[in-house]
C-alpha cells in the first residue's frame, strides 16, 4: 500500500512556484534598468529558484511517500529508498499533522532507537518538519485502510497519549 505522506496544498507549493518566478523572471527580463541589472537579476531569481527546490524536495521533503508491506515500512523519496523499518522496530502513534491551513489526523511511526515518539508533525513556518524528515519518521494520513492494516501487525507496538 503506497501512500503519499503530505497533504495536497503542501504538495501544490511546488507547482504553484515555478509560474512565480517564470512571471518575475518576465518581469526583470522585461523592466530592467540596463543589461547588468537584467542579467544579475535573472541569476538571482535563478538562484532563489535552485534554494526553494532544494528546500521543498530535500528539506520538507513534500514529495516522499510510505509503501506498506506485510514485513515492513519502506520510506521512500522520488529518487531513492531513504529506509526501512520492520513493524517491531517502529512505535506507531496517532498524532496531528498541521499546517498553515489545516489540521489533520495522522499516523506517525518513529524508530525505537530515537527514544522517542513524534505525535505531532507541523509544517507551518517554526515547525519541527526538517527535524522528523531528518530523524526518517514516517508520517501518513489516519484513513480506515491504513488502520486496519497497521492494527493486524502484532509486533508493532502503540503509542498513546491523552
Amino acid at each position: 500500500m503506497k501512500i503519499k505522506m503530505h497533504s495536497l496544498s503542501n504538495r501544490l507549493t511546488f507547482v504553484i512556484i515555478i509560474p512565480i518566478f517564470i512571471f518575475f523572471g518576465y518581469m526583470i527580463y522585461r523592466d530592467a534598468a540596463s543589461d547588468g541589472m537584467r542579467v544579475f537579476g535573472l541569476c538571482a531569481l535563478a538562484a532563489m529558484l535552485v534554494f526553494f527546490t532544494w528546500l521543498l524536495l530535500f528539506r520538507m521533503c513534500i514529495f516522499d511517500y510510505a509503501v506498506f508491506k506485510e514485513d515492513g515500512i519502506e520510506l521512500h523519496s522520488p529518487f531513492k529508498l531513504k529506509a526501512f523499518y520492520k513493524y517491531d522496530e517502529v512505535i506507531g502513534c496517532l498524532g496531528v499533522y498541521t499546517s498553515v491551513t489545516e489540521a489533520k489526523k495522522y499516523l506517525t511511526f518513529t524508530s525505537k532507537k530515537h527514544n522517542f515518539v513524534v505525535t505531532e508533525v507541523d509544517t507551518s513556518k517554526r515547525g519541527n518538519i526538517a527535524l522528523v524528515n531528518k530523524l526518517k519518521v514516517v508520517y501518513v494520513p489516519a484513513s480506515d485502510d491504513i488502520i486496519e492494516f497497521v492494527q493486524q501487525k502484532s509486533d508493532l507496538q502503540w503509542y498513546r497519549y491523552d
